[in-house]
C-alpha cells in the first residue's frame, strides 16, 4: 500500500497576482502563426509572458513537446502536417486536434481574425482548450491565457488528466500508484525527492517515461505559487 495519494495534497490552489507574474515569466509557450508582421509573440512578451517561441508552421508534432501552451492559428498553418487533407480553412483546426491527440494535458489555443466563423466546428467546442479573435483586446486575451495557466498548475485536476493517461499507455496500476505518492510528495514539499530520482525509479517503465517527463514540468511550475 503506498503512503501518499491524492487525498494527502496540502496545498492552496488560489494563485495570487504575484505569482501570476512569475508564472508568466516562466510558462513556455508557442504561437504557430504565419503572419510575421503581427508578431503575436512580441505581444505576449510585452505582457510579461517572457519565454515565448514563434514558428509559421510546425514540421513534427513533437517539435511541440516541450511547450506546456501552444496558440494556434487557424489560416494559414498546418499545411505540412495536413495528414487528414482538411480544406485550408481548417487545416490550423486540425493541428490543433493532432497536438491534443499526442499531448491530451498540453494546453492548445487556436484564434483567428474570423473566428466567429468558426463557432460551430467540433474542435473549437470540444477539443481545444480556449480560443480568441486575433488582434483583440490585450486583456481579454491574456484572461483566456492566464485561465488556462491556472489550470496547468492545479496538482488534483492535473494528476487526474496524468493518471488517464498511464492507464491508457498500459502502465501497471501499483506503477501508477508509486507514482501517484510521489507526485503528491513533491507537491506538498518534501525536498528528499528530485526529478532525476523519480525519473529513476520508472526507468524501466518505457511507456510512462516520457508523460511523467511533462508530469514534473507541471510540479516545477506549482513550485513557483507554493
Amino acid at each position: 500500500m503506498f503512503e501518499k495519494t491524492i487525498q494527502h495534497l496540502n496545498v492552496n490552489t488560489v494563485v495570487g497576482e504575484e505569482a501570476m507574474k512569475n508564472l508568466r515569466k516562466r510558462i513556455e509557450i508557442l504561437v504557430v502563426d504565419d503572419d510575421v508582421q503581427g508578431r503575436l509573440d512580441e505581444s505576449l512578451r510585452n505582457c510579461g509572458y517572457e519565454r515565448v517561441a514563434m514558428v509559421r508552421d510546425v514540421e513534427r508534432i513533437q517539435d511541440v513537446e516541450r511547450f506546456q501552451m501552444v496558440l494556434v492559428d487557424i489560416l494559414g498553418v498546418g499545411s505540412r502536417l495536413n495528414a487528414n487533407g482538411a480544406p485550408l480553412e481548417f487545416q490550423g483546426l486540425s493541428l490543433a486536434e493532432d497536438i491534443k491527440r499526442m499531448y491530451p494535458t498540453k494546453k492548445v489555443i487556436v484564434f483567428s481574425a474570423t473566428l466567429q466563423e468558426y463557432k460551430a466546428n467540433y474542435i473549437l467546442k470540444t477539443v481545444v482548450d480556449g480560443s480568441f479573435e486575433k488582434n483583440p483586446k490585450i486583456d481579454a486575451r491574456n484572461n483566456i491565457i492566464d485561465t488556462c495557466l491556472r489550470d496547468i498548475i492545479d496538482p488534483k485536476n492535473n494528476w487526474l488528466k496524468f493518471r488517464q493517461r498511464l492507464l491508457d499507455a498500459d502502465v501497471p496500476i501499483t506503477e501508477v500508484a508509486r507514482l501517484e505518492s510521489y507526485y503528491v510528495k513533491r507537491i506538498n514539499g518534501h525536498k528528499e525527492l528530485d526529478d532525476k530520482k523519480i525519473m529513476s525509479f520508472f526507468k524501466n517503465v518505457k511507456a510512462c517515461f516520457e508523460i511523467i517527463n511533462e508530469l514534473l514540468a507541471v510540479v516545477r511550475l506549482f513550485g513557483l505559487v507554493a
